[in-house]
């Protein structure tokens, strides 16, 4: 009877072992930054179609509003940068990204201008960024569709 409660303790050891050792190995996975946050190649959008909801081409100032509003729904802060012009920050806890939108009747285009803490690199010409840059982007020019199709 001992022999068969020392084989289930050693198995009781070995499971919180075993547990112990995974734990251990994620941490480790998440703390290296090729892990952890992956590079995308940096994309920038050009001359996006802006369309309301009747399917006519939307305004300038209604691109402007359209993207205030979703950016401010979604933590982007929009401010003027001249005329037909944004730039648009995002801070997520210690992310950094700024993007500048210029829109005219009926499009914009949306590019990369500054981050802080997203692995921003550009070697040789290919530009590569932290992986959240594409979802950040493509949420906030979603809800700014939304938007325009309000209209």
């Amino acid at each position: 009877m001992g022999g068969a409660e020392k084989t289930k303790g050693e198995g009781q050891m070995l499971k919180w072992l075993h547990r112990g050792l995974l734990v251990a190995a994620l941490l480790v996975a998440v703390s290296l930054p090729g892990v952890a946050a992956a590079a995308a190649d940096l994309i920038e959008w050009q001359n996006v179609t802006a369309v309301t909801g009747s399917g006519k081409p939307a305004t300038a100032d209604e691109i402007k509003r359209a993207f205030m509003v979703a950016g401010a729904r979604r933590g982007w802060n929009c401010v003027d940068n001249g005329p037909d012009k944004l730039v648009c920050t995002v801070v997520v806890r210690t992310h950094t990204l700024v993007m500048d939108l210029a829109y005219e009747p009926g499009k914009y285009s949306l590019k990369y201008k500054d981050s802080i803490n997203l692995d921003y690199k550009d070697e040789a010409g290919k530009k590569t960024i932290h992986r959240a840059y594409i979802s950040w982007n493509t949420n906030l020019m979603n809800d700014a569709r939304a938007e325009l199709l309000r209209l």
